[in-house]
């Protein structure tokens, strides 16, 4: 009777067990969220100041403002 209860046992543990995560091959991670990829550029620093104070006054960071002006420059010349 014993040995029945030990087996039972055995079996609840073998079913309430979680996997090891690093040892298993399967994908449950969840893929991080994809950032956009930046190059630098350089560009002079009254410039700089110009669009620092353009995106704080937006509410917008720098790099969304270079962004809207290249748009506007390619607007402007592809008339």
């Amino acid at each position: 009777m014993a040995e029945k209860d030990f087996n039972e046992f055995l079996e609840k543990q073998k079913q309430g067990k979680k996997e090891n995560p690093i040892t298993t091959n399967k994908k449950n991670k969840k893929e991080p969220k994809k950032q956009p990829q930046y190059k630098s550029i350089r560009i002079y620093p009254d410039d700089f100041e110009d669009f620092r104070k353009l995106a704080f006054e937006q509410n917008k960071h720098i790099v969304e403002m270079v962004s809207e002006a290249l748009e506007l420059l390619k607007d402007q010349y592809k008339d």
